[in-house]
């Protein structure tokens, strides 16, 4: 088989033969989110699970609403006896987050995304606030005032 051929036709020829896959390079920016991500692994931490999301189930009487959005949007984490509730309203291309820790024993939110993190302190309530995070996938690692930290898994926003 000749390199002219097209790329279409060497996977299907390949395929037929039994041969390993040809695969298209990783694109650089999918190679840098990744290694970000990685980065950014606590050692120890536990993971919630999204328990609940607003743009899975969106209220009854706004299901056929036409143009209907997912702003603000509601989430709900959970691992052990913590939950974590989150609002995400979006200002453009970012997101305002507003969460709260039930029980309240939370101290410290590192909001996480590809290219950057921000920390926030939790209020006596439970309660933080984080403005400004840029939309796509994010990630928050919660400090506990004892035992490994919390992560919540990946999420778009």
């Amino acid at each position: 088989m000749s390199l002219d051929e097209p790329i279409d036709d060497r996977r299907f020829f390949a395929s037929l033969r039994g041969d390993p896959p040809v695969v298209d390079p990783m694109p650089a920016e999918v190679l840098a989110a990744a290694r970000a991500a990685h980065a950014m692994l606590c050692p120890g931490e536990l993971l919630a699970d999204v328990l609940d999301d607003s743009a899975d189930t969106p209220p009854e009487d706004l299901r056929d609403a036409v143009g209907f959005g997912l702003d603000p949007r509601y989430l709900t984490f959970g691992v052990g006896d913590l939950l974590l509730r989150l609002e995400v309203t979006s200002q453009d291309s970012r997101r305002d987050l507003v969460g709260q820790f039930d029980p309240p024993r939370a101290v410290s939110v590192v909001v996480r995304w590809p290219r950057g993190r921000r920390t926030e302190g939790v209020d006596g309530t439970g309660a933080f606030v984080v403005r400004g995070v840029p939309g796509g996938p994010v990630s928050l690692l919660c400090h506990l005032g004892s035992g490994p930290p919390v992560a919540t898994r990946w999420i778009g926003v």
